[in-house]
């Protein structure tokens, strides 16, 4: 499937990545403080509610405190001053090589944060490297671009295919697309 990749874009500012054990809570945060938010990871936790959440499989599986149901987080963030837009498909399974049907939704994720970074605003991907949260803030050739938790440990970032990522459940983006 060909992708409309003929344009790189990127955000006009820059973008810098909040560090946090919850990779959704940092790059929500960096997000929003690019987009001159005056916010930080404590009004993000706590507005979005993931400060409260606390979720443990019953066979103690490690990934538990992070199974959030993520629609829930959004309403509130909405009071720090932007609005959200969320794409989550999760009926595809990302296997390798994937087939038609978990393309397409990659496109579709790939797409969205293509338009909202060509508008000047970073987005949030889930998938970057592993099953993680970063801030896409360009697209290139059918990559994205991220600030992500590598940064912290000073390992490169290169970009990740859009058909590459790594996003059990399926793609993910969230978008801020309007002041509030």
């Amino acid at each position: 499937m060909k992708t409309d990749t003929e344009k790189a874009a990127f955000v006009p500012m820059n973008v810098e990545y909040q560090p946090a054990w919850l990779t959704w809570v940092a790059s929500v945060t960096s997000c929003l403080k690019s987009l001159r938010i005056d916010c930080d990871l404590v009004d993000v936790a706590g507005v979005s509610g993931y400060a409260f959440y606390m979720s443990i499989h019953f066979e103690l599986c490690p990934s538990g405190p992070t199974v959030v149901p993520m629609g829930r987080l959004l309403f509130g963030l909405t009071t720090l001053g932007r609005t959200t837009l969320n794409y989550q498909s999760v009926d595809i399974e990302m296997n390798e090589p994937l087939s038609d049907k978990a393309r397409d939704p990659c496109k579709y994720a790939y797409d969205l944060a293509s338009r909202e970074i060509s508008e000047g605003r970073p987005c949030v991907i889930w998938g970057s490297y592993v099953p993680e949260y970063a801030v896409a803030y360009g697209v290139e050739d059918g990559t994205f671009h991220v600030k992500s938790f590598k940064e912290c440990l000073k390992e490169e970032q290169p970009p990740i295919p859009y058909d590459k990522i790594s996003a059990p459940g399926g793609p993910y983006i969230l978008a801020f697309p309007n002041p509030t």
